[in-house]
């Protein structure tokens, strides 16, 4: 017995059946929607590489002077600190200054990752107006950048990579 126009034999269905039902009408054929979805599949995980390499820090950091802090701002540096960021902590966790100075801290990225260097204000909370940030805000690799702190209280302030606060981060011990 002869199939219809648009049907598909008896013994067609049944071969579908078999197969565990794996096998989708397109048009006059039976088509695993394995040849559908892997090509889906795969146009969704390129579109999500894709959009993983480019974000990121994209574009400029800025001048270093673009917006310097009022506070410290014009003042020349009492003392001036190098140190590294990589993509893993600051070189040096601990440093020591004396209260009422001018610091100044350049910190070299030495990583592969954008990082900062963020020093708490004298109320040694994150994210508020007292803060003391660098110039420019994000470090690329390879690149430096400049903290400058005046804080007059003594006492232990915190800093940290705004970016990976979790593992990079330090204090600064003022007398």
């Amino acid at each position: 017995m002869a199939a219809a126009a648009g049907r598909h034999s008896r013994a067609t269905r049944k071969r579908a059946k078999r197969k565990g039902g794996l096998w989708e009408r397109v048009g006059r054929l039976h088509v695993s929607p394995w040849l559908i979805a892997t090509p889906v599949a795969a146009t969704v995980v390129i579109a999500l590489v894709v959009l993983i390499v480019t974000s990121g820090s994209s574009g400029s950091t800025g001048d270093a002077s673009a917006t310097p802090d009022p506070r410290v701002a014009g003042k020349t540096p009492d003392n001036s600190i190098s140190l590294t960021v990589n993509d893993v902590n600051f070189s040096l966790t601990e440093i020591l200054g004396k209260a009422g100075e001018v610091i100044e801290f350049l910190v070299t990225n030495t990583g592969t990752q954008s990082h900062n260097m963020v020093v708490a204000g004298p109320d040694n909370e994150y994210e508020t107006e007292d803060d003391f940030g660098p110039q420019p805000f994000a470090i690329k690799a390879g690149e430096t950048g400049r903290v400058v702190v005046k804080i007059d209280d003594p006492g232990t302030y915190q800093f940290r990579c705004a970016f990976h606060p979790n593992i990079e981060f330090g204090t600064v011990v003022l007398n």
